[in-house]
């Protein structure tokens, strides 16, 4: 496999250079194996004017110096609005579809294989290419929810997918998913837990992380990634740092719900390579997040050295255990504060936890991940 071919509904942009930030950092390690690697990441036509200034074309380069080409097409969208009991998410798909088809005839390429990240529209659109360029096809679920099976339909998810040649699941809970909705034969879908690249993300010196985002150095503060979203955990976040007047609280990310606690420090997005001093400013990384696929926040708090506390729900599985991480449920604010409460009043617990969670993490790196994924994917394109 010399050229893969992956397409995304977001990228990151000089516009949104944090958009699918995680996708890119995967495409990049990839691409360093020697993998000729392009991206084409259609934009919607009800969001042209805000990306007007964004090229048609633009090349990034990874660290060892070599070329991803990304394509921001235009195409039109009617979004996955609903008229007359239609879905009109079809009309957005094909769209879509025709974007990415214009790419490759324009710049006269044809992938060895292509790359959909999410089932919709991405991975419903690498299946297309895939059968209309007779090239294999993967998709990496990564979903949060099932929202993308629900809302294209599972009958049409089915039929749009029968020719997948394989599926990245990034959790054994998002398989489960996959098999119970049978989106694809068990044998077409493999478990492939998210990478973080851990030369970037490692513990920084507390004391010059806090400097650098303007921290107190002496207090103890929990830290928190993420949108600023019910699904996340926030409300109950706040609630159970309340009993620890003394606690102030970090938060990376935005979002509808309004920070105004005396103990919240920090509210704003911080930029992607600002995040390993960001997480190296705390003491501890709380994330009572209800649904995810594989939390990448959680692996880089990890990578940092932070102890977790976090969601006892079967997408943590495969990368949190009691080793790691105090595991609560997330619903229960009692529970929470409890977890926090023991990691403030135990310094030797905190250290524990934080260099057995640092240790997991070296375990997965984004490069033994794309190794990893690139031999499955050769495996399944030979049969």
């Amino acid at each position: 496999m010399r050229s893969i071919c992956f397409i995304a509904a977001r990228y990151p942009n000089d516009l949104q250079p944090a958009k699918h930030v995680f996708l890119q950092r995967l495409v990049m390690e990839i691409a360093d194996m020697g993998i000729q690697c392009t991206v084409i990441a259609p934009i919607p036509s009800h969001q042209a004017r805000f990306f007007r200034s964004l090229p048609y074309h633009v090349v990034q380069i990874t660290k060892q110096g070599n070329k991803v080409h990304v394509f921001f097409p235009r195409y039109f969208s009617l979004s996955e609005s609903v008229l007359l009991g239609i879905k009109l998410s079809h009309i957005t798909i094909n769209g879509f579809f025709a974007a990415c088809i214009s790419v490759i005839k324009k710049e006269c390429f044809t992938p060895d294989a292509f790359y959909g990240h999410f089932i919709c529209m991405a991975g419903i659109c690498a299946c297309r290419l895939g059968r209309a360029l007779q090239k294999p096809a993967f998709i990496a679920y990564g979903e949060s929810t099932e929202w993308s099976i629900k809302r294209f339909g599972m009958h049409e998810t089915q039929r749009e997918l029968r020719s997948i040649t394989g599926i990245i699941s990034v959790s054994s809970h998002n398989k489960d998913v996959l098999i119970k909705y049978q989106v694809a034969p068990t044998k077409k879908i493999r478990v492939f837990p998210n990478g973080i690249d851990t030369n970037i993300f490692s513990p920084i010196d507390r004391c010059q992380a806090r400097k650098q985002f303007g921290l107190p150095e002496d207090c103890l503060i929990a830290a928190f990634v993420g949108q600023f979203i019910k699904r996340k955990g926030l409300p109950e976040l706040l609630a159970a740092i309340k009993p620890f007047p003394k606690l102030r609280l970090i938060c990376a990310g935005a979002g509808p719900i309004q920070l105004d606690s005396p103990q919240v420090l920090y509210s704003a997005k911080v930029k992607p390579c600002d995040m390993p001093a960001f997480l190296s400013a705390a003491d501890l990384f709380v994330l009572p997040t209800k649904n995810e696929g594989c939390c990448n926040a959680i692996l880089e708090a990890m990578a940092c050295g932070l102890p977790i506390v976090s969601s006892a729900l079967p997408f943590n599985a495969d990368i949190l255990n009691n080793d790691s991480a105090i595991l609560v449920n997330p619903d229960n604010v009692h529970e929470i504060s409890q977890a926090i409460g023991r990691l403030l009043e135990d310094s030797p617990l905190r250290n524990r936890l934080g260099s057995e969670g640092r240790k997991r993490a070296l375990h997965l790196s984004l490069e033994e991940r794309a190794r990893n994924i690139i031999e499955w994917m050769q495996e399944l394109s030979e049969h």
